[in-house]
């Protein structure tokens, strides 16, 4: 997979027009999102508003729902039993919400749903964006070094993405290629990079610490300067 990724860029960047001669984009990372969130969030919006109109103990029961299906879960990943849950947890595995409150159980399964396709959408990138030369911000978290400079990086949103909390969802993460290097400032500066963006998925390892980790991207960037982030 990851030689094609390496392909496509170079074809990019070979047949493509030059940057100077085409209007740059400013784009945030809000633009990276594809459109269907909007719709989501309406989605959302009107889940919330049945929610909130159920009766006291409904809603109290949708809580118990959610925690019971989280559980049932970790417990099936984890391979354990009733046996070896705590008290409170065997407790709440017992309670039969089903049948006493079926306005709940209509409420979860809808909300269930809208997550699933979330996650998806998570990993879709915004098709609108693909070859479009753009400038946009963010944090440098580095890949690979040339004589101590950076010639490939993850663009990310916030300080720590990756490393210190769960990483983002693969569109919100650019993965930059810059041969000529530049001096990093460390992963607390941003910067703004230019380039021209693929919409194209893909894999790197992020050296940390304790080692390698996998990260999922949902964007490449043949980048042609990075320069320091000013207001």
């Amino acid at each position: 997979m990851r030689w094609r990724l390496v392909l496509v860029a170079m074809a990019i960047a070979l047949y493509a027009p030059s940057l100077s001669a085409v209007e740059l984009k400013q784009v945030g990372w809000r633009d990276l999102l594809p459109s269907k969130y909007d719709e989501m969030g309406e989605e959302v919006d009107v889940l919330q508003a049945r929610l909130n109109a159920l009766p006291m103990k409904s809603q109290e029961a949708f809580q118990d729902i959610g925690a019971q299906r989280r559980l049932q879960k970790e417990m099936k990943e984890a391979g354990l039993t009733t046996d070896d849950l705590m008290p409170f947890d065997q407790d709440l595995l017992k309670k039969d919400l089903t049948s006493e409150f079926p306005d709940a159980i209509i409420i979860a399964d809808e909300v269930d749903d809208l997550n699933a396709r979330l996650d998806l959408l998570d990993k879709t990138p915004n098709a609108d964006l693909n070859g479009k030369s753009i400038r946009m911000p963010g944090y440098v978290l580095p890949l690979e070094f040339d004589g101590g400079e950076t010639t490939e990086f993850l663009l990310v949103p916030f300080v720590g993405a990756c490393i210190h909390v769960p990483p983002p969802p693969p569109n919100q993460i650019v993965h930059v290629k810059f041969p000529r290097g530049f001096k990093s400032q460390g992963l607390y500066t941003p910067v703004y990079v230019t380039g021209r963006l693929a919409a194209i998925g893909g894999t790197v390892d992020l050296s940390l610490t304790d080692g390698q980790t996998p990260v999922e991207t949902g964007y490449m960037l043949e980048a042609i300067s990075v320069e320091a982030y000013k207001e």
